[in-house]
């Protein structure tokens, strides 16, 4: 039992000694041990980003639940997405996220985000979805 013991207090005290004589990488000098807090984290554009995502989420999923009315109210999909208003389906287009659009499959339905290519966007109109005017 001497043994273990000997090699318990020995690993002890290797684990205390290396705790507090660090060594600085390629130096013999140790180094500073600080208790610096940590850099404040800034929640409020964390925050920021997840509500972004939210509304991108959102509005997709709005356009998504109007193609779904609307093939259900008249078996078929819609050639654009400007029939979903133009039905009263939606009130009006979500807003896309800034240099982003709504891009429209018509064989499957499906809407999903693209980025816009080669477009001066003007955004943030109130009531209408972002307008792309080609380059």
């Amino acid at each position: 039992m001497k043994p273990i013991r000997n090699l318990s207090l020995g690993l002890a005290l290797l684990a205390t000694a290396g705790a507090v004589a660090v060594q600085a990488a390629g130096t013999n000098a140790p180094t500073a041990a600080t208790n610096a807090p940590a850099k404040p984290r800034d929640y409020r554009a964390l925050l920021e980003k997840v509500r972004v995502k939210q509304q991108e989420r959102n509005g997709l999923e709005e356009v998504q639940r109007g193609i779904s009315a609307f093939q259900l109210r008249t078996g078929r999909l819609p050639t654009e997405l400007s029939e979903l208003v133009e039905r009263g389906i939606l009130p009006d287009m979500p807003p896309a996220p800034t240099g982003m659009r709504y891009a429209y499959d018509r064989t499957t339905g499906n809407a999903r985000l693209a980025p816009i290519a080669n477009a001066a966007v003007r955004t943030n109109l109130p009531g209408s979805a972002n307008i792309v005017t080609p380059r």
